[in-house]
């Protein structure tokens, strides 16, 4: 291991992760970086005691994290970001027998898993599930000025852009929108009405029908201000760590573009209850092809 260098902690109040501080590495250095990164979490992945582990596991938060945010960004900013956390650089030869060493790489471990929850991962959580729901009638408001009325326009768009991309279907349970359904019924006839494949409504099992709703996947309250600096403070170092994860997400859902149908799906209001609870997850199969898990 290299000369000491102390590593960061996430109480040591702001933490810079502006793209200044990520450098662009070689190919030879992403893969010493990528190298000492698992080295790193296989240790203590197999050393880690469940006992000690609560209240939950930072090694596999680590490790999933940065399997699932995967890009090629030739900054590599998570390895980077990470290394910073646990006082190794890219070419230091790590002895997991020194037992000071080790501590002080789990103590920077630790503390990087802290980070991304309680600045990513737990206020996403907690703003998931605020998608504002707008009216079926809402769409039809004149513009207005005012920036609360012209989000309540945009997300009563995104509900219909939504609906007619998924066919009027939750992208889960398929189930067809119950309002819809009724308009159809009203203009067409009961004998009539069609489902956007061009079949019978008044055929289809009564229980294929519900409310749906437009979920963001990442939240719309992102994106918006408050009287609460704090709070206005913390979204922005989310938004900084989904830089992080993906480099230039953050300008595609910036301001209105996080209304955009690119961020939302259509669901149940139920599972939209249990996206937003981290309880139902999305794994690409191919392009434009998702499977949904349950947790």
């Amino acid at each position: 291991m290299g000369p000491h260098r102390r590593h960061r902690t996430s109480l040591e109040g702001d933490i810079d992760l502006s793209e200044s501080t990520w450098r662009p590495l070689n190919p030879v250095e992403r893969g010493k970086a990528k190298a000492a990164f698992y080295d790193i979490v296989n240790h203590f992945d197999g050393s880690s005691n469940p006992t000690t582990e609560k209240p939950y596991s930072r090694t596999k938060l680590v490790r999933l994290t940065y399997e699932y945010s995967l890009s090629d960004d030739p900054r590599c900013p998570f390895l980077q970001e990470f290394l910073r956390f646990v006082n190794i650089s890219i070419d230091d030869s790590i002895n997991f027998d020194d037992k000071a060493t080790v501590d002080e790489i789990r103590s920077g471990l630790n503390s990087f898993a802290d980070f991304l929850l309680n600045n990513f991962f737990l206020p996403l959580k907690a703003s998931a599930i605020k998608t504002p729901q707008p009216s079926p009638a809402g769409s039809s408001q004149a513009p207005s000025r005012h920036s609360a009325l012209e989000s309540r326009e945009r997300v009563a768009s995104l509900r219909r852009d939504c609906l007619i991309r998924d066919r009027h279907r939750c992208v889960i349970s398929r189930n067809f929108d119950l309002i819809e359904a009724d308009r159809r019924y009203e203009n067409s006839g009961d004998d009539f009405a069609l489902d956007d494949e061009g079949q019978l409504l008044i055929d289809q099992d009564p229980d294929s029908f519900a409310e749906l709703e437009v979920a963001h996947i990442l939240p719309h309250s992102l994106n918006t201000t408050t009287a609460n600096p704090e709070l206005n403070k913390s979204k922005a170092i989310a938004l900084e760590i989904l830089d992080m994860f993906d480099n230039g997400i953050v300008y595609l859902i910036g301001g209105p573009d996080i209304d955009r149908p690119l961020n939302a799906l259509t669901l149940r209001i139920d599972l939209h209850r249990q996206f937003g609870s981290f309880k139902i997850s999305f794994e690409a199969m191919q392009k434009s092809s998702y499977w949904s898990c349950w947790r």
